[in-house]
């Protein structure tokens, strides 16, 4: 059968969708477009160039196919002052919030432990101190926690007090950190923008000393702490802020110590800091879900200061009582209780009285020590008179000598005592 010139498509490539072929040096016409949708498409092209090259620069790497990563933007349109657009934050800042808390894994938080970028989990053998002299360092490139002796941190930082560490009991020395001096070598691949676990500020101190073990009297009494404000992302994506608080210790065995009283001033300054977080973190989230993500980011950069003052405060609890320590060692002198027995089994005639007020056996021993006895020859108390102290309470009546019954009962309650 003869196909005319004139004929039209063929009614086959109609029927199945598939157009015949452009006659030979025929171009395809494209539908024109307006300059709007030009436009529009040019700004769609940058955003997307734009959204692109923010990702790689924070995570190194291209995201999953699969998703889909939900995006405001905030812009005000002054369209009466020659069409004026105003972008608060600037562009870069609100796609780079809404990249990182897409990325941000949530609720990966773990107490005492520091997220394993490398492993992905917060429960690896190197998301704890290695020993109990361990702080925190930093991240390597692949994203795994690093630990040192607290002692080479101080001396690496040329601390001039670095001879307290060995002082007997060591002082207590603390340093504070900022987030960014811990994520130098960390690779954008490996979590270095991550706000699954972001290390805001870290205070590391020590050298504490932990309560004596009879069961194991070599173990390392020394103990070294890391304290850090972690940000992080719970599934709504709001913005939590944690105090973890890193040792070699199990967390739950570090609660409990403090749960007994052990360092007491360290678990004060640790509420204080907690309280701050707390209210850092309500004023953090509010102002991102008014879109106030530069006046956020402003008030986050007060935590250095909230660990700066961890920093007085563990140290002046050391000093304080260690000035405690001292004043009850002077007391111990001025008291010598662990000679009452001795003075009183060698005292002379001369050197026992009643104290007729208090009703109570006196014994006074060398270099001014007395000694006070209750009348069934218990110890009470001791303390230290002075040279003419003995005979002005005589005079007054204070005291008197003892008779030699006196003496005599004295001395077989002080066997007794034996």
């Amino acid at each position: 059968m003869q196909v005319e010139e004139n004929a039209g498509p063929d009614e086959g490539a109609i029927a199945t969708g598939v157009s015949s072929p452009e006659p030979e040096g025929i171009v395809p016409v494209v539908p024109k477009r307006s300059r709007a949708e030009r436009r529009e498409q040019a700004v769609v092209d940058a955003l997307r160039t734009l959204m692109r090259d923010l990702y790689l620069e924070k995570f190194g790497k291209a995201p999953a196919r699969e998703k889909q990563i939900p995006l405001a933007l905030h812009m005000t349109l002054r369209a009466s002052e020659e069409w004026q657009l105003d972008v608060s934050p600037s562009m870069r800042d609100q796609i780079g919030a809404a990249l990182e808390d897409a990325e941000a894994e949530c609720n990966l938080y773990t107490p005492g432990h520091v997220y394993d970028f490398y492993t992905e989990q917060a429960g690896s053998a190197a998301s704890v101190p290695p020993s109990a002299l361990s702080v925190f360092k930093g991240f390597n490139s692949m994203g795994v926690p690093q630990w040192q002796d607290l002692s080479q941190m101080f001396l690496d930082a040329g601390d001039e007090r670095i001879s307290d560490l060995y002082a007997k009991p060591p002082r207590v020395l603390a340093a504070l950190q900022y987030g960014k001096e811990l994520t130098t070598e960390q690779l954008s691949t490996f979590g270095k923008s991550s706000k699954t676990y972001a290390v805001l500020a870290q205070v590391v101190a020590g050298y504490f000393m932990l309560p004596a073990d009879a069961q194991h009297p070599q173990q390392e009494r020394r103990l070294a702490l890391t304290f850090q404000v972690v940000e992080s992302r719970d599934p709504a994506r709001h913005v939590k802020l944690h105090l973890n608080v890193l040792s070699y210790l199990p967390w739950e065995r570090l609660q409990e110590l403090f749960a007994d009283g052990w360092e007491p001033g360290i678990g004060r300054a640790c509420q204080l800091v907690r309280h701050e977080l707390m209210n850092l973190e309500k004023k953090v989230n509010h102002l991102r879900h008014e879109g106030r993500l530069i006046d956020a980011s402003r008030a986050l950069k007060r935590i250095p200061a909230v660990m700066r003052q961890l920093v007085v405060s563990l140290e002046r609890t050391d000093r304080q009582a260690r000035r405690r320590t001292q004043h009850s060692e002077e007391r111990r002198k001025e008291r010598p209780t662990h000679k009452a027995l001795e003075d009183a089994r060698c005292a002379t005639p001369q050197q026992l009285f009643f104290d007729i007020k208090s009703d109570a056996w006196i014994a006074c021993g060398d270099h001014g020590r007395a000694h006070v006895f209750s009348l069934d020859g218990k110890h009470v108390t001791s303390f230290i008179l002075k040279p003419d102290s003995i005979a002005f309470r005589v005079r007054t009546n204070r005291w008197r000598d003892m008779t030699p019954e006196e003496i005599s009962t004295f001395q077989q309650h002080l066997a007794q005592s034996l």
